[in-house]
């Protein structure tokens, strides 16, 4: 699958703007066709675990920099998304 390649693409890289801007293509690409028609629901539940993921990256990227308040920002995002879209049992946090 060509998402899996990028992910490796990404994860070998040590540049952190690489990696930010990776995640945040997922995150925009992922909310804006969120709305489609999935065959499944455990889909569409993979979908926003991705798109949470994505954002808690975001996070960690931004807590690399110091820049404590868009960490928070984004992990709050990370949780409601997780908490809304899949549900706190279903919880898996996946590192960058």
């Amino acid at each position: 699958m060509k998402v899996e390649a990028l992910n490796i693409i990404v994860k070998e890289s040590w540049s952190l703007k690489i990696k930010k801007k990776y995640n945040d293509w997922i995150s925009v690409y992922i909310s804006k066709n969120l709305e489609a028609n999935f065959s499944s629901n455990n889909l569409k539940k993979k979908w926003i675990n991705l798109h949470a993921t994505a954002l808690h990256n975001t996070g960690f990227i931004f807590s690399e920099y110091g820049s404590h308040a868009k960490v928070l920002n984004y992990y709050q995002k990370s949780y409601d998304i997780r908490m809304n879209g899949i549900g706190c049992m279903e919880l898996v946090i996946q590192p960058i």
